[in-house]
């Protein structure tokens, strides 16, 4: 299914909607394609055609296009003409006045065919950063995730001077597109710092805290700033805003600790402004407690929120949506195996929720598996261990289960770590607390050891010593009930892998690059004999 199709069905809109102050309207399917055409036409030249120009800014922005192009024209025929115009000033004046005011609508549309002239031989128009900003935001409304050229946009974003605001309406349109693009965001953090807008609403706040979240950008210094705004006041901030807030801050772990600016008197302050009434809502609240490892100070919370949600959702219909059920099969499974005693304690209420949730028809597996699994799903098979791939229990996806052991192999990409940094994101790092809580060891292949390994049969012993030290070492038999930070941090997690301090990795894709020119290294053919 082509994706003009796709994004036709996905948006319909009716009249004309706009971006800001970009007014764009839209009569039908064919809209996608002149939104593709824009977006080609922006990132290959730069340039914009004026009918294209005037979708994206408006009749009044064409208008003033052209004006300046017809004022460039007769200040051309001006200079030309000079002589001749000063010895005829007079009597042509005389003319004009006398032919505008017999016939006003001939004057009129003389001008409109000067334009529609001026429309037909002026070159495109260099596009600025206000029109990037508008076709990032075209792209969003129509769902057009054509990351290529997006990425090329964002290129071309980060190269011109644009103000904080448009960079922040870039970030959120790239955002709500799925696009990870981190030289443009890095722009934006540089730009926000560098001037920081003075009226900066707390709505804003949640705005920024959002993309930065999306893009698993952890910026110290923004969420600084964001943590002094909010220290000005909450009044005028949503509840679903104040959620958000501190659903980016537990997903970046910038949750209140010595190393982050945010206190525990503001968390306390935003839980008190969130306040959600909606099952949605609670249940999120839920969750944040767990993704920011506070579900220990805040289990008697955790509870209370779980009975105020239980008789709303009991009474809406079967099946709920996916998101929803997931969701609830996730806080089941952490108080389950972090929580046994609370757990066994639950109301009655909750526990029919959290019965409910679990007797549902479970989610499909994904049809699609990535090379990543298929290619250690592989060595598995080459090592006679029976496996399953994509393997769904409960709300957890995994990417390789064993058959007859507890064993789970994490294909670890980069989307599940943090920019510049190769720490695991918060929401892998519940999914294997609780993973080892139930018992099963947990084998890790990052991404950066898997494709240094190019060999078939070096990959396969490479899996066959990591199960053994998972299975083996001594340091994985602790018990459950041990005083430990973080169930998920783990010595071994990469195994035999020490950093000096100049191969240290800046970020998960710097291993993506080769480090040196195969073709150098094969030696040249020498003519003659030996």
């Amino acid at each position: 299914m082509p994706p003009e199709a796709t994004a036709s069905a996905a948006w319909q809109p009716q009249e004309a909607f706009s971006f800001s102050c970009f007014p764009f309207t839209v009569t039908g399917p064919s809209c996608v394609a002149d939104v593709q055409a824009v977006l080609r036409q922006v990132v290959e030249t730069g340039n914009l055609q004026e009918d294209l120009l005037w979708r994206l800014r408006g009749r009044q922005g064409l208008q003033a296009e052209l004006a300046k192009a017809v004022g460039a024209k007769a200040a051309e025929a001006e200079e030309a003409e000079e002589v001749k115009a000063e010895s005829q000033k007079g009597e042509s004046a005389v003319e004009e006045m006398e032919e505008d005011s017999e016939n006003p609508e001939d004057s009129e549309a003389s001008e409109k065919s000067e334009m529609e002239v001026a429309l037909a031989e002026s070159a495109p128009v260099p596009c600025t950063a206000t029109d990037l900003v508008a076709t990032a935001e075209l792209c969003m409304a129509w769902g057009l995730r054509d990351f290529s050229d997006l990425v090329k946009l964002g290129d071309r974003l980060g190269s011109v001077q644009a103000s904080a605001s448009e960079l922040l309406r870039a970030g959120v349109a790239f955002s709500h597109l799925g696009v990870l693009h981190p030289p443009l965001f890095q722009g934006i953090a540089q730009a926000l710092l560098l001037a920081w807008p003075d009226p900066f609403s707390t709505s804003d706040a949640a705005h920024l805290a959002q993309v930065f979240a999306t893009q698993r950008f952890r910026h110290a210094k923004i969420f600084a700033q964001i943590a002094v705004c909010l220290r000005g006041g909450m009044d005028s901030m949503s509840k679903e805003e104040a959620l958000s807030l501190l659903y980016s801050h537990a997903f970046l772990r910038l949750w209140p600790s010595e190393h982050s600016d945010m206190s525990e008197e503001l968390w306390q302050a935003l839980e008190e402004q969130a306040s959600p009434s909606q099952p949605e809502g609670l249940l999120k609240l839920c969750h944040v407690q767990f993704l920011a490892q506070r579900d220990e100070v805040a289990l008697p919370k955790v509870l209370e929120l779980l009975e105020r949600a239980s008789p709303q959702l009991l009474q809406r219909p079967v099946p709920w949506q996916p998101s929803l059920r997931r969701r609830v099969l996730l806080i089941r499974s952490a108080l389950r195996y972090l929580h046994r005693e609370a757990y066994t304690t639950l109301p009655k209420d909750v526990q029919q929720m959290f019965r409910r949730a679990h007797r549902m028809e479970p989610d499909p597996p994904p049809k699609y598996t990535v090379l990543f699994v298929r290619k250690l799903s592989q060595a598995l098979t080459k090592l006679k261990i029976g496996h399953v791939a994509k393997a769904v229990r409960g709300p957890f996806i995994f990417d390789i289960v064993e058959r007859d052991r507890k064993i789970i192999y994490e294909c670890n990409h980069f989307d599940r770590f943090y920019m510049n940094s190769t720490e695991k994101i918060a929401s892998m790092r519940l999914q294997e607390r609780v993973v080892k809580a139930m018992g099963y060891r947990v084998v890790q292949v990052p991404h950066w050891h898997w494709n240094k390994i190019k060999h078939r049969r070096q990959r396969i012993e490479y899996i066959r010593m990591s199960r053994y030290y998972a299975l083996k070492d001594r340091r994985e038999l602790a018990p459950r009930d041990a005083p430990v930070s973080d169930l998920a941090e783990n010595e071994l997690d990469y195994l035999g892998e020490y950093f000096f301090k100049k191969d240290m990795p800046s970020s998960p894709w710097s291993w993506f690059q080769p480090r040196y020119d195969a073709s150098k290294r094969i030696p040249e053919p020498r003519t003659g004999t030996l």
